[in-house]
């Protein structure tokens, strides 16, 4: 198919005019014709002469396609036909009797010369008769032959053959010479072919003349180069010299003709199959000597092309030569190999024409060429495919300069086009540049486009200048430049020939340049991931500091495949963008004012932030400044690509947000925040690693984000403001962190809050820690009162639906309430958590799912708070303060704050309540709290487990208290035998003071199960005592009649005291009679007693027995833990006290009213915990008067209040435990 077959309906004038230069394969071209048009008429008036080389008698060489050996007359032509056979006949019929009428030796001459001819046709008619069967070899006579055709060759040439045979040659006959290979005169082989047919004159065989007139090659490979550096092959030269010598109408070789030849030439270079060639002299007369030359060739019909020209040996002795060919194919001439990939394919046709004239010594005098290149697709490697609609080149050699001149060439394809011009010279061997071809090349009006529908880059102008330096083989580039408007790029550098590609150095660099210009000379298709983004991302600005860095070894390029594969140093661009305006992901606002360091390879892209002027405005709330950041293409040879952004910030917390709040992020906006109710100052970095693409969400965008903040504001909730907060944000795999430390309501705080930006909200988890004191609890409204004292920690996570749970760390605090027994002092472990949750019908928090824990501690249910911090509702289905306990508890209050709290228990320890019924649930004469809240406390206690082992069985307790003041207490129990108890806490009417009383029918059960003390059996109690204003005061008398002592301890060692009397008759009479100490009956044990600010007074104390009595008097300091006090014991005590009960004589002889004639005083002081006893022995026979006066020192202490007076019957209620150290306890 030609050419004009492949043109395209609607293909451009310059394609026509392409096709117009094409010709049919095997035509013949004129020659010395300038016009394609001409040319076209040409090849359509001219055929080659077919394979067996027999000329026509019109014209040598040359018939036309439909002509044919024989011609058939027909109808119209039969009557002129028999008279032309009719002419004939009767014209022999003349001869003959002519030929008789000569004389006889005459006709005996003629016969035998007829003989003669008779006799060799029939010879002929015999041979060609055998060689009908195959060829006859005549081996013997192949040695003569090849001489001969030796001889036709240029001196020194030499031609070896293996054999020769006859063999049929179309209607006659030729001798074939088989393995013909022909040496130059230093033996290098020229060319070879497996058969060479010789054609001989059929007189001159017959003669014995062997002289070969025609010469046809039959599969010959044939090497040509274009210098005589290498061996085994022909130059344009050798090829000039040879044609001449050999083909001589004049006695000569009249015509070479080749068949099916392999035309290659050395290297990478030309490689032609199936090449018919017929050169053959022209007889010219008088005229120089020419020959003429027709070919053709083409394996399939897409390749087939042909050739024709003519050489002229002018009378000067140089050469003139003129040659026309058509159809000629890159892909065809230059077919790929299996060393390499083909670094450029064209499928464009491409016709032309040469002239040239030589001097005498083959130097080039004048040259012309015109070559039209058609239609068809060029690719270059695996970088670069287009299709060329035209292009035409033509130019001249000048022969004074040695330069081959370029004319103006039009290049044409699709919208892109561009104007050829030139110089390439060739010094001589006497020039300073011999060796070198100095070439200076222009392109002007260039534009390209790589798509029909893109629009062209116009670039002004393109210069070239290089030397290529032949024995280097390398291209050294001196100037390569391009122009357009203001704009420009010059580089230098080499290009180095090598097998498979050739290395490749240059460096340059751009002038300064806008933006705007930038992008107009950026070609669409080239680099097309960074080209779209950076037209669609950055606008303004200028280019600046832009240089070009190719550095491509030799042979890189097709060991990697291409241009994209080549590693990231090969070649880059590097730039600076200044004052652009930079648009790096979507509809987030642009960076402004940016300056931006850039880089540009085949496989990559990069950017790298300068400077911190740029800035992203935000006019709603001021601009956020970009202080760093890089933007980077990984691999633009996938499709999407990934991109890498990454971006430095500061500036206000409010332009942050809104930052984040456009799409596709979103982010305050889907997690509800007020963006007008923050504040503070941020420095972010942002990153996203994110494939270009539509339809991007922020899932697909890999958003990374660091943030410091200070001074932050932030709404945590309607109710609560995170104030002065210093924090850290962050967001990974969609999950946005924040966690730092703030204020919340003067509070301060610890904050922790993860939740997702996109997918499932429930994930969320928000979790403030505070340190709560006294003072933040009252400003967050959790004043919990004494109930919660001290400082501890608070954390708080957000859960779903505004629901949040809170966690505290109670170990440092104390939790007090001494209503019913709970009492954790500080360091004691205990935890705290509960879920909160909004009350839509109150407004206040709901909790559930509440858990108070400890050593022994445990409390669960749930409850509700008011807005305003207060207790609204409790219930806890387990109350356990110790570990036996099983309880429940309600607890309601109303809007003042005031408790009512219900108990129910089938076991509960009482130890704690009671402990804190002994002081109040306050330090020794602390001050009140100032609570002026009302606690209503009604209990029912199955067993009510006491000191000592006592159980207290059905115990009802109603207790009512205003603050620190207990109003009224009433609690009533029994003990396993029956005995009931009764406390009682009341005011009277008349008295402004409470007035407390026990009483009770088994005093040493209660005694123990009160843990006052445990060595009284049996006994009634009973106490009265009027309660002071602080905590623990108290004024009363306690009493117990009936009852036994088993084995106190300090009675006994009392008694072994007084062992050292012995010796005195009276004290051994009371010894002797004195009761064991095991469970020693008494009548009565009375006391008057004070309490004040821990200073315990007790006077006028009296225990009176039938066998001992005491009298007593003293303090005990509890603060302090001190104790002094004194007292006489009295054996005997009904006899000796007789005495003492008559007037004066009483006093004189017994002392007071409660002592005997004989008594011991004693006394005890010093610590609490180890006090010493004195036993003052000469008061045992002493007169009670003077006993007074060697009482046993007692060491006064300060006391809070007045001296108890007898009569007043008061017993105190509080912590009275002067016996608090004896065993049992």
């Amino acid at each position: 198919m030609t050419a004009h077959d492949r043109r395209p309906d609607n293909a451009p004038d310059g394609q026509a005019a392409r096709a117009g230069a094409s010709a049919r394969p095997g035509a013949a071209l004129p020659l010395g014709v300038p016009g394609a048009g001409e040319r076209q008429a040409a090849v359509q008036a001219n055929r080659a002469q077919p394979e067996s080389g027999q000329p026509t008698a019109g014209q040598p060489g040359v018939q036309p396609d439909d002509a044919t050996p024989q011609s058939k007359p027909d109808a119209e032509n039969e009557p002129r036909l028999g008279l032309a056979l009719d002419a004939i006949t009767s014209g022999r019929m003349r001869v003959l009797d002519r030929f008789a009428k000569l004389p006889g030796p005459v006709r005996y001459v003629g016969y035998g010369i007829g003989g003669l001819v008779v006799a060799w046709c029939v010879v002929l008619a015999l041979v060609y008769l055998r060689l009908l069967f195959g060829p006859v070899s005549i081996d013997g006579f192949a040695p003569r032959i090849a001489a001969a055709v030796e001889a036709r060759l240029p001196p020194g040439f030499q031609l070896d053959v293996s054999g020769a045979d006859i063999e049929r040659v179309g209607a006659g006959f030729g001798v074939r010479l088989t393995d013909a290979r022909v040496r130059d005169a230093q033996g290098a082989p020229m060319f070879s072919a497996p058969a060479v047919t010789v054609g001989f004159s059929l007189l001159s065989f017959a003669s014995g003349d062997i002289a070969p007139r025609s010469l046809i090659l039959s599969a010959p490979n044939i090497s040509l180069i274009g210098g005589g550096e290498a061996t085994g092959t022909l130059n344009a030269a050798d090829i000039v010299a040879i044609a001449f010598v050999v083909l001589n109408p004049d006695g000569g070789i009249e015509e070479l003709d080749v068949t099916e030849a392999t035309v290659s030439a050395a290297g990478e270079g030309v490689h032609l199959e199936g090449v018919h060639a017929r050169l053959f002299a022209e007889h010219s007369g008088s005229g120089p000597s020419s020959i003429a030359l027709e070919a053709r060739g083409g394996l399939t019909p897409q390749s087939e092309w042909a050739a024709n020209g003519r050489l002229v040996r002018r009378d000067d002795g140089g050469i003139s030569g003129e040659l026309a060919f058509a159809d000629l194919v890159p892909d065809a001439l230059f077919p790929a190999t299996t060393a390499g990939p083909r670094r450029i394919a064209a499928e464009t046709p491409v016709s032309g024409q040469v002239s040239f004239a030589t001097l005498l010594d083959g130097t080039l005098a004048d040259a012309r060429f015109d070559i039209l290149i058609g239609a068809g697709r060029i690719q270059a490697g695996d970088d670069v495919s287009f299709k060329l609609d035209e292009a035409r080149i033509s130019g001249s050699w000048d022969a004074a300069r040695r330069v081959m001149k370029i004319a103006p060439s039009r290049f044409l394809a699709g919208r892109s086009r561009a104007v050829l011009g030139g110089e390439i010279a060739f010094p001589d061997n006497r020039s300073m540049s011999y060796g070198t071809v100095p070439i200076g090349l222009g392109f002007t009006d260039v534009h390209i486009a790589t798509r029909e529908d893109a629009e062209p880059v116009v670039i002004d102008a393109v210069v070239f200048d290089a030397v290529y330096e032949i024995a280097a083989r390398q291209v050294r580039v001196g100037r390569f430049d391009f122009l357009a408007g203001d704009a420009s790029i010059s580089m230098l550098g080499y290009l180095r020939q090598a097998p498979g590609s050739p290395g490749i150095a240059l460096r340059g660099e751009a002038a300064r340049m806008s933006m705007d210009v930038f992008k107009s000379l950026w070609p669409e298709g080239v680099a097309p991931a960074t080209r779209d983004w950076l037209m669609r991302q950055v606008h303004g600005g200028d280019i600046v500091n832009a240089t070009v860095n190719v550095s491509i070894e030799p042979g890189e390029l097709a060991a990697v495949g291409g241009l994209a594969n080549l590693s990231r140093n090969a070649v880059s661009v590097t730039f600076r963008i200044e004052d652009a305006d930079f648009g790096y992901f979507y509809d987030l606002p642009a960076i402004r004012s940016a300056t931006l360091d850039g880089r540009w390879t085949p496989s990559s892209f990069e950017l790298e932030f300068v400077g911190d002027k740029a800035r992203i405005d935000l006019p709603a709330s001021g601009p956020v400044f970009v202080t760093g950041g890089s933007y980077m293409l990984r691999d633009t040879r996938v499709n999407p690509v990934q991109a890498e952004l990454e971006i430095l910030t500061r500036g206000p917390l409010p332009s942050h947000l809104l930052l984040l709040d456009h799409d596709p992020l979103n982010v305050p906006t889907s997690r509800g925040m007020d963006i007008a109710q923050t504040a503070g100052d941020v420095a972010m970095r942002m990153t996203m690693d994110m494939p270009i693409r539509e339809g991007l969400t922020i899932a697909d965008t890999g958003l990374i984000v660091d943030a410091t903040i200070t001074g932050l504001r932030f709404p945590a909730s309607p109710e609560q403001v995170i104030e002065k907060g210093d924090v850290t944000l962050t967001i990974r795999n969609g999950l946005l962190r924040v966690s730092g430390e703030g204020q919340i309501d003067g509070v301060k705080a610890d904050l922790s809050v993860s939740e997702p930006i996109y997918g499932n909200a429930g994930e969320s988890e928000r979790q403030v820690s505070l340190i709560l004191d006294a003072k933040s609890r009252k400003a967050l409204g959790l004043d919990f009162g004494d109930f919660l004292q001290g400082e501890f920690p608070v954390v708080m996570n957000e859960l779903d639906e505004g629901r949040r749970r809170v966690e505290a760390d109670l170990k440092n605090a104390r939790l007090y309430q001494p209503a019913v027994g709970l009492d954790k002092p500080p360091g004691s472990p205990a935890t705290f958590a509960a879920i909160l949750s909004p009350d839509a019908e109150t407004g206040g928090t709901r909790l559930s799912d509440i858990r108070l824990s400890g050593r022994e501690l445990f409390v669960s249910g749930s409850g509700l708070v008011r807005a305003n911090g207060q207790i609204a509702a409790l219930d806890l289905d387990t109350f356990r303060l110790q570990g036996d306990d099983s309880a429940r508890m309600s607890v309601r209050t109303d809007k003042g704050g005031n408790f009512n709290v219900e108990i129910e228990a089938v076991r509960f320890d009482m130890r704690r309540v009671l402990d804190n019924a002994k002081t109040g649930g306050l330090a020794e004469g602390g001050a009140r709290s100032g609570d002026t809240r009302r606690y209503k406390v009604a209990a029912v206690i199955g067993s009510a487990r006491g000191y000592n082992g006592e159980i207290l069985q059905s115990v009802d307790i109603d207790l009512d208290m205003k603050g620190d003041d207990i109003r009224y207490i009433k609690m009533t129990g029994a003990f396993s035998d029956n005995s009931t108890m009764r406390f009682e806490i009341a005011r009277p009417a008349a008295r402004p003071d409470p007035v407390m009383s026990v009483s009770g029918n088994n005093a040493g059960r209660l005694l123990r199960w009160l843990d006052l003390y445990s060595r009284i059996n049996g006994g009634q109690i009973g106490m009265r005592a009027t309660l002071g204003k602080n905590s623990g005061d108290a004024r009363g008398r306690f009493q117990i009649v009936n009852f036994a002592i088993d084995r106190d301890p300090s009675l006994s060692t009392l008694i072994d005291r007084t062992g050292s009397l012995r010796g005195d008759p009276s004290w051994q009479e009371a010894s002797r009679n004195a009761p064991n100490t095991a469970n020693m009956g008494f009548d009565e044990f009375y006391v008057d007693f004070a309490r004040a600010r821990g200073i315990f007074d007790f006077r006028h104390g009296v225990l009176r027995g039938p066998a001992v009595g005491a009298t007593f008097d003293g303090q005990v300091d509890f603060t302090g833990r001190r104790v002094a006090a004194n007292g006489t014991y009295v054996p005997l005590y009904a006899i000796n006290n007789f005495f003492g009960r008559v007037p004066l004589l009483g006093t004189i002889l017994g002392g007071r009213s409660n002592e005997g004639l004989i008594g011991v005083n004693f006394s005890v002081a010093g610590d609490l915990a180890r006090p010493t006893l004195t036993v003052n022995p000469v008061s045992a026979v002493t007169p009670g008067i003077f006993r007074l006066l060697l009482d046993a020192p007692s060491r006064s202490m300060q006391s809070g209040g007045q001296s108890p007076q007898p009569g007043n019957n008061g017993v105190s209620p509080d912590r009275f435990d002067p016996l608090a150290q004896q065993p049992g306890r």
